[in-house]
């Protein structure tokens, strides 16, 4: 019997194989400007092909700014992988405000190629800034994408800015690398300060209701060297007993906790106003309005 031939595409499926085979060699063509120093010029062009692809397809011109943001990166072209970098963030605003895992994949691969560049640290973290935004998604209150924030405490932690490395780090996705930060920022402190940095984190993990997060810095800060949170330790049984009122959402214990470790809420000026927010979120316990208070919502209101 001969041999039938293969059945043809239909129409639909052709054409969007001619219009991915059609994508694929734009890409290819501009990647073959951007190798021949024609930076400018591609750029522009990724931008063109951007808006074409939008008016039809999303997840193609998801794929032209990506791609055009790393390969401009590969080249050193900082401002113009920074440019489609943020063009792409906007467009995923409007186009993926449920925060996709495949835009969330795109993120991490601009950010890989911003991060083998150190000169273009600032740059990587105005986009990794945004990106945070836009995963915070369509929920009033959230904090945003662990993952990406986690990429932005590393972004600002290699660049020495601690403080801002350590908002980003309490939100992220990797405790072990806190606990890090926590011991190298440890150095130099008092013997008797040295556990505040494990309890300063484990408060802060609370106050973004992050429970496991608050779980895990306890359990590795006793295992520090540096920023070592002794086992048995008052702070220690403070931490301990807060993040199992917070569990249980028990009042009582909670008020039991605030006398019994009176001390250890008073050894840093920002305690008592963590154990407030704590209480307002875990316990429904209303507490009056503060300045501090106020520099704290700004950091630990879904920022």
């Amino acid at each position: 019997m001969a041999e039938q031939p293969p059945p043809a595409e239909s129409g639909g499926a052709a054409t969007q194989a001619q219009g991915s085979r059609g994508l694929a060699a734009s890409l290819k063509r501009l990647q073959e400007s951007v190798e021949d120093q024609r930076h400018y010029e591609a750029l522009q062009q990724y931008k063109t092909l951007f808006y074409r692809s939008a008016a039809r397809k999303k997840t193609e011109a998801l794929q032209v700014l990506e791609e055009g943001a790393c390969v401009l990166l590969r080249h050193d072209c900082t401002e113009a992988g920074l440019e489609l970098g943020l063009l792409l963030v906007t467009h995923l605003k409007t186009a993926d405000p449920d925060v996709s895992e495949p835009s969330k994949r795109s993120i991490a691969r601009i950010s890989d190629a911003f991060g083998r560049l150190e000169e273009a640290r600032a740059k990587h973290i105005k986009f990794l800034a945004q990106a945070v935004e836009w995963s915070k998604g369509k929920e009033k209150g959230k904090c945003g994408d662990p993952a990406i924030h986690q990429r932005l405490a590393q972004a600002y932690d290699a660049g020495g800015e601690a403080a801002q490395a350590h908002s980003h780090y309490v939100r992220g996705a990797d405790t072990s690398a806190f606990l890090s930060a926590l011991e190298r920022w440890a150095q130099g402190a008092h013997a008797e300060e040295e556990g505040l940095f494990v309890v300063r984190a484990v408060l802060q993990s609370l106050c973004v209701e992050r429970m496991d997060s608050a779980e895990a810095l306890l359990r590795g800060g006793t295992q520090l060297t540096k920023a070592r949170l002794e086992e048995g330790s008052p702070q220690y049984n403070f931490c301990r007993l807060l993040i199992a009122a917070c569990r249980k959402k028990t009042p009582p214990l909670f008020q039991v906790i605030m006398g019994e470790y009176a001390a250890t809420v008073r050894a840093d000026p920002s305690f008592p106003e963590y154990m407030g927010r704590i209480g307002e979120i875990y316990f429904g316990i209303a507490r009056p309005k503060s300045g501090l208070q106020g520099l704290l919502a700004g950091l630990f209101g879904g920022g």
